[in-house]
């Protein structure tokens, strides 16, 4: 049941997007992105808490501002470009 239940989920997903190079690019900006980027400063902020300075802080913080705009604006781009060009379905 499992592994039927995996082959027409795979083959749908297959189906329908036939531009799986590039999903993989979008799970990537998704999250590769911020989990190398913004996990790790999150985490030693989380760590250090109060023993760093506001300039650290500051500095940590804006890493993962920036890097979460980053991976959003990724996302985006990845989407708005292929739009265009690939349709959900289209080789049915």
């Amino acid at each position: 049941m499992v592994r039927g239940g995996y082959i027409i989920i795979t083959t749908f997903i297959s189906t329908a997007l036939p531009f799986l190079g590039d999903f993989m690019s979008l799970t990537g900006a998704i999250s590769t992105f911020p989990l190398t980027f913004i996990l790790a400063n999150h985490m030693y902020l989380v760590a250090k808490k109060q023993k760093i300075n506001s300039l650290e802080k500051s500095w940590h913080w804006h890493n993962v501002s920036f890097f979460g705009l980053m991976a959003i604006a990724a996302s985006i781009a990845l989407i708005v470009v292929h739009s265009n060009t690939y349709h959900i379905f289209a080789d049915m």
